[in-house]
């Protein structure tokens, strides 16, 4: 299988954010984000240059570890 996307920022920042969600677990609240791709072309608080940051989420949990792409 593969998934393709295409698309073309919009604003100054040209950054953007992909999210998949995974199905929604019974007693809670927010369906589980299995991962989270924000790619931010100008940087960020850590790097000053374009970096990609991939991450997933559980209500269990919360954030996992960030990794980081430049």
């Amino acid at each position: 299988s593969s998934l393709t996307l295409v698309g073309v920022p919009q604003g100054a920042e040209g950054s953007f954010a992909i999210e998949l969600l995974g199905q929604d677990v019974p007693g809670e609240s927010d369906a589980p984000i299995i991962l989270h791709y924000n790619v931010r072309l100008q940087g960020d608080e850590i790097a000053n240059a374009a970096v990609i940051v991939q991450n997933t989420w559980t209500s269990d949990h919360g954030w996992a570890q960030e990794e980081r792409c430049p």
